[in-house]
């Protein structure tokens, strides 16, 4: 009979809640009695196991104190859905990376201050203003993004990281896979996009979660573009997100060669995606906008 280790029953459970898990879900994958994790009462061969699924360091396991991960609210629509592992896991790198650049003295994210006051419109343009740029467009979504996350990263000092955010396969559909991004506000700010996400699905992301951190404040967001009377934190960042893509006054410009927008809605949107950059939903996001 292969030796047993026993473990701080209370640090595996925490372990297993800040990697996304409990502990009937890791007793399934990993084929662990539920009991033995209970107890914390594992062999090393088993104990390997829980460390690979849960993405942590052997050492870990025997810590004595174990930190929580800090609590970002969540802006999801369907936030009875419990966050997945690929969640955590994006957190937990993003605040390793925080706390290095803390570590190591760097310089502090830059964030500017503007009225909570202002409209979501008033911010985009306060904010490009701030930049000192001018709209990127008629380019390919990447070179629109990348461009963008240098400006956002040199000019604010943000940590800017993609990782998967969607589980692969699940079994458990209750489990949420609808995260597209998030973003911790704090001395040294940062924001992950979902690396799987297309170029231009990405690029409103990024605009998304800047905005919330432009309002002093972090999220985790699914970005669904028909909620608006409930969740007013997320349709002012997607107004804002949509009017700093795509200003108001340039589409206007852009709509005037098509003298019969309803018969050719599907080509007219189809055509401004490419010159935004954007995706097809987020211009027919500005249209109903406007």
């Amino acid at each position: 009979m292969k030796k047993e280790i026993k473990i701080k029953p209370a640090v595996l459970l925490t372990l297993i809640k800040a990697s996304g898990y409990d502990e009937e879900n890791l007793s399934k994958k990993t084929k662990i009695p539920l009991t033995k994790i209970k107890e914390g009462l594992v062999t090393l061969a088993q104990l390997k196991n829980i460390s690979e699924v849960l993405k942590r360091p052997l050492a870990a396991f025997f810590s004595g104190e174990i930190p929580d991960l800090k609590t970002i609210p969540d802006y999801r629509l369907n936030r009875e859905r419990k966050l997945n592992p690929e969640v955590f896991l994006a957190q937990r790198k993003l605040e390793y990376l925080i706390e290095k650049m803390k570590e190591l003295g760097l310089k502090k994210s830059s964030l500017p201050s503007f009225s909570q006051e202002l409209s979501p419109i008033e911010l985009a343009e306060r904010f490009r203003q701030y930049l000192g740029i001018d709209l990127l467009k008629n380019k390919k979504p990447e070179k629109i993004l990348e461009s963008y996350k240098t400006i956002l990263e040199e000019k604010l000092k943000l940590i800017i990281i993609e990782q998967p955010l969607k589980p692969g396969k699940v079994k458990n559909k209750e489990v949420s896979d609808d995260v597209r991004a998030f973003s911790i506000c704090s001395d040294v700010s940062g924001i992950v996009l979902n690396e799987t996400d297309h170029p231009s699905i990405k690029i409103f992301s990024l605009f998304h979660e800047v905005c919330h951190l432009l309002r002093k404040s972090s999220g985790i967001c699914s970005l669904d573009y028909e909620v608006e009377k409930d969740f007013e934190e997320e349709s002012y960042c997607n107004r804002f997100a949509a009017q700093f893509l795509v200003p108001e006054d340039d589409i206007k410009k852009e709509l005037k060669i098509y003298p019969s927008l309803p018969e050719r809605l599907i080509e007219v949107i189809d055509n401004l995606s490419k010159i935004y950059g954007v995706s097809k939903q987020v211009i027919l996001l500005r249209l109903l906008y406007l």
